[in-house]
């Protein structure tokens, strides 16, 4: 496992510094999407959000790569978590994951569906790569003292938030950038990993590994990904690693 510039080739170059060894319980596909998904999502959950055992945290997206790794970690973060994603097939394989409740994406009386996913009280964070319609509705939903954290924008246009909200709520909006992490709390980030790993290491964690595509097949990889329909990350092969000798 390793940070590398540029991708989708047989063979690249890593700092030494950079490159750590995968437990022995993880597989090359669940290695492949692990890194920035899961670091991402106890960053934002940890450091940014400070999620207390027994709080709700709401996970948008939860299907998809970063969405899979919010609902886990919250999970193992002890959290309750409410995952919404917008088809039944999608909201099962969150079940699988660990979700205490699925919601849809409908917006006609979302609210109301979901105060009763967390059991008729306001959810205390919102862990939202998507930032799409449903998104000041989450943060009008949040409890007092309420978290949203802002970690991408896949819904489309990115949307706006009226500054008395955030007073009003006594709630606050905060943004999860793991690259600057990394980059500024270097030793603090690979604690975070290393915390990861040991949760792959004694069978706590498993990433799910989403459709596999061969490297000759990269460009439908591409399209798929982006296409939203995918349960998990998307996986290009580069080489059968599996029955290598290495």
């Amino acid at each position: 496992m390793a940070t590398v510039n540029g991708g989708l080739a047989e063979y690249a170059l890593a700092p030494q510094a950079e490159v750590r060894r995968i437990p022995d319980a993880m597989t090359f596909a669940e290695a492949a999407g692990f890194r920035i998904n899961y670091l991402t999502a106890l960053h934002g959950l940890v450091d940014r959000a400070a999620l207390q055992p027994g709080e709700t945290v709401v996970v948008f997206g939860a299907a998809g790569g970063l969405g899979a790794a919010g609902v886990q970690v919250a999970k193992l973060l002890g959290a309750r978590v409410v995952a919404v994603a917008s088809s039944d097939e999608k909201r099962a394989f969150c079940q699988g994951l660990g979700a205490d409740e699925v919601l849809d994406t409908e917006p006609d009386g979302w609210r109301d569906r979901l105060r009763a996913a967390c059991g008729g009280v306001a959810p205390d964070v919102v862990f939202d790569p998507v930032c799409g319609p449903l998104f000041e509705p989450a943060f009008r939903s949040l409890h007092w003292r309420g978290r949203h954290l802002v970690l991408g924008f896949t819904g489309g246009p990115i949307p706006s938030l009226r500054v008395n909200l955030p007073l009003m709520k006594g709630a606050g909006l905060i943004g999860v950038d793991v690259r600057q992490f990394l980059q500024l709390e270097e030793q603090r980030g690979q604690a975070h990993l290393a915390q990861l790993l040991s949760w792959v290491d004694e069978g706590r964690l498993q990433p799910p590994v989403g459709r596999a595509f061969p490297l000759e097949a990269f460009a439908k990889a591409l399209e798929f990904a982006l296409s939203g329909t995918g349960l998990g990350k998307t996986v290009v092969e580069i080489a059968d690693l599996e029955s290598a000798d290495l």
